[in-house]
């Protein structure tokens, strides 16, 4: 007797073992989304995706295809939502009742979560949202025509190779302790808000990533003790923002921080490139940095109506690889800054190993390369600055660089 109850102890731990294998490896629920007059009126569901959540459990994929014109709400996880034959989400007949916190896909707490290849178009509200602590991934995905396309507040999420546009306000916008990871090639652009918004502590990381936040109203907003970071990984090397070709200002700064970490790391192996925009290629102001203090970016500033506008106590620490040159007005204003900290790569005051020497340029700008006033600290060494460097009797610079 004691064998057989041992014999079948074994077998239902054997069966329970597998069930939990399969409940993790989870199954595959088709969702076929047929809006039309002929589908209707054959009885099709109008609400097909939402049915599928209800029935899925954690670890399920839905495969998607077909446009799905509802809203939903996840609220567990982990869940894979995949698109099939060019599956969508629109919310061409979604009333938000409210412009901000009303996703066409909100996802509520949940963790683990995947929107693969899907397109999410045509909400009045957020295309996609992340709420109390989600955290989810998109990846192949294209994000257009909503009001907002992505937000996250308090939550996580990793996007890759996806396109974000033609939102009628920002294309991403964290928000209040959010992180977002960004890799592959992702293209924020015809947005008419800023294309990427960070605002109130957010950690954003570009990883190896190619980030496009080009052809939008503004480009990128760092502010409120926010943080946009290439961080010291090799898979951060390569790492590429663009801002270009804006309406108003490329990169903007408000109690902010734009880093590029990378000790050791190869030298101007990153780019942070924000040229032919409207406004200034970048405008630090209320404390914000700009850093790169081994050497690992490039930063290009071309083509705008100013290169660099650092105001009340913003400061840089740039060794190589900066370019100010060809704007229509001063290549960098200065006013009331904290310490501009300018140099070329080698750095004999702060060495950094490199094969390959990586200059600092000032130059070729319709106005003086650099003016500041109203205390501004400046320390710009072995740069090559062609122009003028016009300083205020308040104005204290280690390197004697005013004229």
């Amino acid at each position: 007797m004691k064998t057989c109850t041992f014999i079948l102890v074994v077998v239902l731990t054997a069966i329970s073992l597998d069930a939990r294998g399969q409940a993790e490896q989870g199954k595959t629920i088709q969702v076929r989304c047929a809006d039309s007059y002929l589908a209707r009126l054959l009885g099709a569901s109008p609400d097909p995706l939402n049915q599928a959540l209800r029935m899925a459990r954690p670890g399920d994929t839905l495969l998607i295809s077909g446009t799905c014109r509802e809203s939903i709400t996840i609220t567990s996880g982990p869940l894979t939502l995949r698109s099939q034959k060019g599956g969508a989400i629109s919310g061409s007949r979604f009333d938000p009742g409210q412009r901000e916190f009303n996703g066409l896909v909100t996802i509520d707490g949940a963790r683990g979560v995947t929107i693969d290849g899907l397109e999410i178009r045509d909400s009045q509200a957020e295309g996609v949202l992340l709420i109390n602590g989600a955290g989810a991934s998109i990846e192949n995905a294209v994000v257009r025509g909503n009001r907002t396309g992505i937000r996250l507040s308090q939550s996580t999420l990793a996007i890759a190779d996806s396109e974000v546009r033609d939102q009628a306000g920002s294309g991403i916008m964290a928000i209040s302790g959010s992180s977002l990871v960004m890799t592959g090639n992702i293209d924020i652009h015809n947005n008419l808000g800023a294309g990427l918004f960070l605002e109130g502590n957010v950690i954003a990381e570009l990883r190896g990533a190619r980030v496009h936040v080009d052809d939008n109203v503004l480009g990128v907003i760092i502010s409120l003790h926010s943080t946009l970071a290439v961080l010291e990984l090799e898979t951060s090397v390569g790492s590429m923002l663009t801002a270009r070709n804006n309406a108003a200002i490329g990169i903007q700064l408000g109690q902010g921080v734009l880093m590029v970490a990378g000790e050791g790391r190869p030298v101007a192996s990153s780019l942070i490139d924000s040229s032919n925009n409207g406004g200034p290629g970048l405008v630090a102001v209320a404390g914000s940095q700009v850093l790169s203090p081994f050497g690992a970016a490039r930063f290009v500033f071309d083509n705008n109506p100013v290169g660099m506008v650092l105001m009340t106590n913003s400061s840089t620490e740039i060794r190589g690889g900066l370019q100010v040159q060809d704007n229509a007005g001063p290549g960098i204003v200065a006013s009331g800054a904290g310490v501009i900290m300018l140099r070329s790569v080698p750095d004999p005051d702060h060495p950094v190993p490199s094969d390959q020497p990586s200059p600092s340029t000032i130059g070729n700008n319709a106005g003086p390369a650099v003016i500041a006033d109203f205390g501004t600290r400046l320390d710009i060494r072995a740069v090559e600055v062609s122009g003028p460097v016009i300083c205020d009797p308040t104005v204290i610079s280690t390197s004697g660089i005013c004229q």
